[in-house]
């Protein structure tokens, strides 16, 4: 915003009150809304940023001590021995059906998008900005970043703020429920193998889960509408939830929930590959209940992408299943390093998207 020049008396003591004051009043509204705009706003984003990177620092250390406790108790010449042995075309495999999985979760998206009425975002565009997202979550906490990201260029594209974040709500839920369904599965196929405690406790996980979606979908609208009576500022929020059954419940719910059970089948499959390449005798259903349950301990966001936490969780859930900690820690490291070396198309993909803020872009002016 230009500054407007005050066109002040030549001399300001022979002037009245009245005059300065009119003269002055003429600048003050400008210098008013600049001070608001980089008074307020620009220490408010430092501050963000600020925390941001002292939540990053906190997080890398978690991440470390994790890793660390991981390699502690495994005999590292054991794996360096697994890993010149290993049949590079299982990893290979494994890979390939890691970047299948990413094509999908991007059609997943645009699926719950185009079902919330916006059309403007094409096959091509979703899967580069799925790269392009998973790509930068790896430097973020947990899922936050991705989501984050693909929030962010679904707006750029045209998205109202309320459909990109309504869109990334309904993909996490449709992702979990077929995470809960894929477990229980896995559970029932695998009962008689699983220590009673254990299977208590991951089918009243996936109970939980399943609950939680449910509550999403049915009861919370009708408490907050209720709510809404006293509490105007639940408007927004409601108008968000009560957004989620129509979309989840639709047919491009089904095939969203579809592609969920997939997405994590093939993530399983993943492990499995790894496993058959090192020589590790592993059974499917074990793959397929584990598996799912370290992806999902692995968006607690306490942690740099998940790291730590996924490699954790998974070599204590195969040591359920009586895997060595060697040929645990060995699994998943490999499935991490998948992930990562499946992302880094995803750099390609953030340059030609150009994920900064662009004045010049239709999308963002009427925000300005």
């Amino acid at each position: 915003m230009a500054f407007r020049r005050a066109s002040w008396p030549e001399d300001a003591s022979a002037g009245s009150a009245d005059d300065l004051h009119a003269a002055g009043a003429e600048v003050a509204p400008d210098l008013d809304e600049t001070q608001r705009r980089a008074g307020g706003f620009w220490p408010t984003v430092k501050g963000w940023a600020r925390a941001l990177v002292q939540s990053v620092w906190l997080r890398a250390c978690i991440t470390v001590a994790l890793f660390a406790a991981i390699l502690w108790n495994v005999d590292l010449p054991e794996i360096a021995r697994r890993v010149r042995s290993v049949e590079i075309g299982y990893l290979l495999l494994g890979v390939g059906l890691l970047s299948i999985n990413m094509i999908l979760v991007a059609l997943r998206w645009r699926l719950m998008l185009r079902r919330l009425g916006f059309r403007g975002l094409s096959t091509g565009y979703a899967i580069a900005a799925t790269y392009a997202a998973i790509f930068v979550g790896q430097l973020l906490p947990g899922t936050v970043g991705t989501d984050a990201a693909r929030g962010w260029l679904s707006y750029k594209k045209g998205a109202r703020p309320a459909v990109a974040i309504a869109a990334l709500v309904s993909d996490r839920l449709l992702a979990l429920i077929g995470l809960a369904l894929v477990v229980a599965a896995a559970l029932v196929w695998q009962i008689d193998s699983v220590d009673r405690g254990v299977s208590v406790q991951i089918a009243l996980l996936a109970g939980f889960v399943i609950f939680a979606a449910v509550f999403a979908v049915f009861l919370a609208p009708a408490a907050m509408k209720f709510l809404l009576r006293w509490w105007s500022w639940l408007q927004r929020p409601y108008d968000l939830i009560a957004s989620l059954r129509p979309t989840l419940l639709s047919s491009a719910g089904a095939v969203g929930l579809a592609l969920s059970c997939i997405v994590h089948m093939m993530a399983a499959s993943m492990v499995l590959l790894s496993a058959y390449g090192f020589g590790i005798v592993l059974a499917p259903s074990t793959v397929c209940l584990v598996v799912p349950l370290a992806i999902l301990v692995s968006t607690v966001p306490i942690t740099i992408a998940g790291w730590g936490l996924r490699e954790a969780s998974l070599s204590v859930g195969l040591a359920w299943f009586g895997v060595s900690a060697d040929d645990s820690a060995l699994l998943a490291l490999t499935l991490g390093l998948g992930i990562v070396v499946t992302s880094l198309p995803g750099g390609i993909a953030v340059l030609a998207l150009n994920l900064g803020r662009s004045r010049k872009d239709p999308a963002l002016r009427r925000f300005e």
